[in-house]
This record gives C-alpha cells, structure tokens and sequence, in this order.
C-alpha cells in the first residue's frame, strides 16, 4: 500500500517532504524515522490487525508512526493535539489494544479486546485502517473507522513530488 511512497521518498531523498513549523523535513529523514518507528512497533509486538491509539502532532516522528502503523497494517485511532484531553475516551470506545504516544516514544500494551465487526472486516481485507472521532453532538465522540487502502487510493499514480506544510 505504502509502496509508491517508499518510492518517492528513495527517488527525492533529500527533497524536503514537510515542513514543520521551522523544520524541514526530507523524504530521506522521513524514511528513516519510519524505519526506526517499525523497529519499534516490532519489538513492542504490534502486528498486522491491532488496534493502536496513535497520540502524536504533526512532527516527523508522528507522521513516521502513522505511516509505519499503515505499513504493518495496524488499525490507527488518530489522537491530535487538539483531542488529547480525550485519549481516554478515544481508547475506550476505539478499543485501542494499544497505546502510541508519537512525543515521548512510549508505547504499551492495553487490556483492551478489539472485537468490533469494522476492525474484523479490516483484518479479513488485510488492510490497515484509520479511526477517526468526531466531537460528537450528544456529549459522546463518534468514531468511523476508514480502510487505509480505499483511502490512499488516489495516490496509486506517482504524481509531482511535492512537500506539505504541516500547521
């Protein structure tokens, strides 16, 4: 799924991917952070299937983190800095079996079972997902949860390698 990417990001090496605040970041050191967050999740024993509350911004290290997560082929609840007083909530309803902070590199296991008939379609597609919450306008958030695969879809044809400014 992540093939093209891993493409143009050997192809551009060191263009610069995204931009961060100040930071530039090119698609040489993107690669290598998500390189170094596989390792990770490797170790730590996420696999394809799991579900992962992923609490990061939009720095290098929290989009290498996603796109490992996609990589792997892991269901990601995405937590962005504008929801983190909500991770519990998140967690919960989202069922994460795991927990991924993208600053602080911590990740842990939950007690958490994550049943729910969208997570066992995505496993049985084999495709990674991504959930994400609404606010919700009864007081409780609402998640949807997306096939990462359908989602990227448009990216299937290289296109101009481009940088995106993260903000």
């Amino acid at each position: 799924m992540l093939d093209i990417l891993f493409e143009s990001c050997g192809a551009a090496n060191d263009s610069v991917a995204v931009v961060v605040g100040s930071e530039e970041v090119t698609y040489k050191e993107l690669l290598n952070a998500l390189e170094d967050w596989t390792t990770r999740f490797e170790a730590a024993g996420v696999q394809a299937g799991h579900v992962v509350l992923l609490k990061s911004d939009f720095s290098r290290e929290g989009i290498a983190a996603l796109l490992s997560l996609l990589h792997i082929r892991a269901i990601v609840i995405l937590l962005a800095p504008s929801s983190y007083e909500k991770e519990e909530e998140f967690s919960e309803v989202g069922e994460a079996g795991w927990l991924v902070d993208g600053l602080t590199f911590q990740i842990e296991r939950t007690e958490r079972v994550s049943e729910h008939p969208l997570y066992q379609e995505l496993r049985r597609r084999g495709d990674a997902g991504i959930v994400l919450f609404s606010s919700g306008s009864s007081g409780t958030s609402k998640g949807t949860v997306h096939s990462a695969r359908d989602l990227l879809k448009k990216f299937e044809t290289p296109g101009n390698i481009l940088k995106t400014l993260a903000f």
